[in-house]
């Protein structure tokens, strides 16, 4: 259930959209339009663009985006403890990459330790010429790891945030759902 303050913060959203000015005045029963009107304005792009981590990333979209050939160092290998050195660390990062994808169809970005251990794989290789650090495509992989979403993602993160928790991002049954209706009755009316 909203709280008083997200309530405020929801009118507020509405009251500074004049494409919702309809809603306002509108009867309480979606019938009239006004639920729709709401739900066709909150599903629609946000604007400016708003990302929000997958939950359903590919992997063979990450395997795709990997530059595997600087996960492997690239002057031949000889004799000295410093190229050994870099070639493990190499081979580290390698693990850590196959650990995370391999045995998975998708993996869930929403996961913050899942995002830091791909970075960690993909960044700061020592396999360039006498262990310089290259990078091996942690840049390209996170931009499969967002999506643009819609205005009510934005809602609903300002509201967590008001909140101090997590919102059920459930809406509900069928486009009548509770959500609006204690909205309707409580936050348009006042």
């Amino acid at each position: 259930m909203l709280t008083p303050a997200q309530l405020a913060t929801l009118k507020a959203d509405i009251l500074a959209t004049p494409a919702l000015a309809p809603v306002l005045n509108a009867p309480a029963s979606p019938i009239f339009g006004a639920f729709s009107l709401l739900t066709d304005y909150y599903n629609g792009p946000a604007s400016p663009d708003f990302f929000v981590f997958r939950r359903d990333v590919p992997v063979d979209d990450v395997f795709d985006r990997v530059n595997w050939a600087n996960m492997t160092p690239s002057p031949a290998p000889d004799t000295t403890q410093a190229w050994a050195n870099r070639s493990l660390a190499c081979q580290g990062k390698q693990f850590n990459l196959q650990t995370l994808l391999v045995g998975k169809t998708t993996i869930d970005a929403t996961k913050s330790s899942l995002r830091s251990g791909l970075q960690d794989a993909l960044t700061d290789l020592p396999s360039g010429a006498a262990g310089a650090l290259r990078q091996a495509g942690w840049t390209q992989v996170q931009t499969i790891l967002e999506a643009r979403d819609a205005r009510r993602e934005v809602v609903r993160q300002h509201l967590e945030r008001r909140r101090g928790q997590r919102c059920n991002r459930g809406h509900g049954k069928g486009r009548g759902c509770d959500l609006h209706r204690r909205f309707h009755r409580t936050a348009l009316r006042s």
